[in-house]
């Protein structure tokens, strides 16, 4: 970590110009979007279609356009990752090395006039030829849900001071309030699929990380209507995720997306996770419908590429402790390739012990959490 720091600070300091001409704006390209003239065939091109130019850009569901990189989103990412290993390695070691190394990045994409990130996303996902920014710019931030607590595990350090703390909070202050009231942020917010579910567990965690309650406690109360009845079919299907040419990988993001807000919701007194609709609809249906997928049965719809069914280890051990069903846990064993050491390590971050997990929830997720 210590040597990839060095990388995100490299990659603030961009060479790709967003449309605004402002370096300091965030920028990136949606992914599964091509040039209209990249292949005859496959497109059909029409009269819309500039031969020359390739505009405007096309959608290819879930074939990603090597074109879109340079953007900003693999950095934003690595940083996010960077700073979460060296702030939970200071937390266990107390070894201000590994602070000095996190304050040095968050100066750089926060802090710092020279090199900060404007507070949004106004040209995230972008389509050359049809529009400079999107809603769906925001799901390149949903790292932000742990990230903004892995910060307060800095709390203490000679190098994180109360200032930088304060300037800090400061900057996520504008940028949940740009996810609340700008015409991009409520795009994100008005979606009906996972983009919908992963704005509402970045803008509930941001909103208890600094304090501000009461968007949380509004995100919370309306999302059994506005997602659980909205998304989750009574059998448990996800439908706007298995419209998707990836479906199966879809429905484990949303599942995870709402796991991560059922958590979340808990500390606005809302149980998301037990709640249910009079015809049976439920995050726990959602679990259980994916569930015999997961160890193994043959996926029904169109999944274009392989999936790593290991990812799923995080909701099995999750679910065994809000459902209390140890059969769960067992389910795990039978689940591949599972990453014991990588970056969601599944016994430092998801003990199996209940009184284990939620001590580290509630350590993760204490500041100033109401």
């Amino acid at each position: 970590s210590l040597v990839g720091s060095e990388m995100c600070i490299r990659d603030r300091n961009k060479t790709v110009t967003p449309p605004s001409g402002n370096k300091h704006d965030y920028y990136s390209i949606a992914i599964y979007w091509w040039p209209c003239n990249w292949n005859d065939t496959f497109f059909k091109i029409g009269d819309t279609c500039n031969k020359t130019t390739g505009l405007p850009w096309v959608r290819r569901d879930g074939i990603v356009d090597p074109l879109t990189n340079g953007g900003d989103a693999a950095a934003i990412s690595d940083m996010i990752n960077t700073v979460n290993v060296l702030a939970w390695a200071y937390y266990f070691t107390e070894q201000e090395k590994y602070a000095d190394r996190a304050t040095v990045i968050l100066k750089t994409w926060f802090l710092d006039d020279s090199t900060k990130m404007n507070p949004n996303l106004n040209y995230g996902q972008g389509v050359p030829g049809i529009v400079t920014g999107r809603g769906e710019g925001l799901i390149e931030t949903r790292g932000f849900i742990f990230f903004v607590d892995s910060i307060s595990l800095l709390e203490g350090s000679e190098a994180w001071t109360t200032a930088y703390d304060t300037q800090l909070k400061d900057w996520f202050s504008q940028y949940l309030n740009w996810m609340m009231t700008s015409k991009i942020g409520n795009e994100e917010h008005n979606a009906t699929n996972n983009h919908g579910t992963w704005f509402d567990a970045q803008a509930s965690s941001i909103a208890l990380w600094l304090g501000q309650s009461k968007i949380a406690e509004q995100i919370a109360s309306q999302a059994p209507s506005r997602r659980v009845k909205v998304q989750i079919e009574p059998d448990g299907k996800l439908p706007q995720e298995l419209a998707r040419t990836k479906s199966f990988g879809y429905s484990q993001f949303d599942l995870q997306a709402f796991f991560y807000l059922s958590i979340l919701s808990k500390y606005s007194q809302v149980d998301l996770f037990n709640y249910e609709t009079t015809d049976g609809r439920s995050v726990k249906k959602a679990f259980e419908f994916l569930l015999p997928y997961a160890l193994g049965e043959k996926w029904p719809y169109e999944q274009i590429e392989p999936f790593n069914r290991g990812v799923f280890f995080e909701q099995f051990r999750i679910a065994s402790q809000v459902y209390n069903n140890p059969t769960y846990e067992e389910d795990i064993k039978k689940l591949p390739n599972i990453d014991y050491t990588g970056d969601y390590s599944i016994d430092l971050f998801w003990p199996q012990k209940t009184t284990v997990l939620l001590k580290i929830l509630s350590q993760v997720f204490q500041h100033p959490r109401p």
